[in-house]
This record gives structure tokens, sequence and C-alpha cells, in this order.
């Protein structure tokens, strides 16, 4: 099978290419320069970003407007409860050597989830993660600093 590099789509297209290109080079070459002005310019065609900065000056503010009328009230929504809220901690030592990371996984019992976690150290760590994993356990990574220390990592879980 031969492959035909050259195809009517390819001289087309290459057509369009000159045509599009001697238009732009008679623009940058032919045209003198501030020969483009109102009369040329269609109203409303031109946006913010089509002026250098600092040519357009800002006007006043004008009045604010008035409050339109209230909504409708909407329907009530179904009772609620939030379930039982408690929360879990776990500690883990910082190591003195720099760089060394230290994760803790703090989880919550079965048939309960976490909706908020965090922690806290006593010396200085740069912290590479914490969030919660699959709703269920909140972990934290921190990376020593050099400094020996605890960090304390917690999740407030909830039932229902």
């Amino acid at each position: 099978m031969s492959r035909r590099f050259f195809t009517p789509s390819m001289g087309v297209a290459c057509l369009a290419l000159a045509v599009a290109l001697s238009g732009t080079a008679y623009a940058v070459t032919r045209l003198p320069v501030n020969s483009v002005g109102t009369k040329q310019v269609i109203n409303r065609s031109l946006q913010q970003v089509d002026f250098k900065r600092g040519t357009l000056l800002r006007g006043p503010a004008g009045p604010r407007g008035l409050q339109g009328p209230k909504g409708a009230t909407g329907p009530q929504g179904a009772p609620g409860s939030i379930g039982t809220v408690f929360n879990r901690s776990k500690s883990a030592a910082i190591s003195p050597t720099a760089g060394v990371r230290t994760t803790v996984n703090t989880g919550c019992a079965n048939g309960t989830r976490t909706f908020y976690g965090g922690f806290s150290a006593d010396v200085p760590v740069y912290v590479l993660s914490s969030y919660s994993y699959s709703g269920v356990d909140w972990v934290v990574t921190v990376q020593s600093t050099g400094v020996a220390g605890t960090v304390w990592v917690y999740s407030t879980c909830m039932t229902g």
C-alpha cells in the first residue's frame, strides 16, 4: 500500500494557510500606523482585554439599587437525628532525626463514620497529609524537622 503525502485536502489547507498569512503580512507591512479608527470598528466589538492597561478609566460607581421583594418560604424539611457524636485520638512519637516520617491513623468504631479530624504536635513538623480514609479513619503523616516530640491525631465520629 503506497502512502500519499499530498492529498487534495492537504492542498486546500495549505492554500488557506497561505491566504491567512498573506493577509496578516499585508496588514503589518502596508497599513499605516493608527489607520484603524472609529469608522472601521463595529460598535461593542472591542472588549477591555483589547486595550492597553490604564487606557480605560473607570467611572464613578452608580447608586445602589432597591432591594427586591422577599421570596416565598420554602417547605419544612423532615425532622432528623444527629446521632451519637464521640471523639477518638491516638498519639505517636516524632523522631529526633530530621526527615523521618510518622503516620498516625485514628479509626472510628464499626457502624460509625468520621466526619472531621485533625492533629496537633508539640514541636514543629512538616505536614505531608491529613485526610479521611474511606470515611472511617483519619490519617495524618508528618515529617520530623529534627526535634523529638509527640503528634496527637483525633477524629470525630458519628453514628446514624
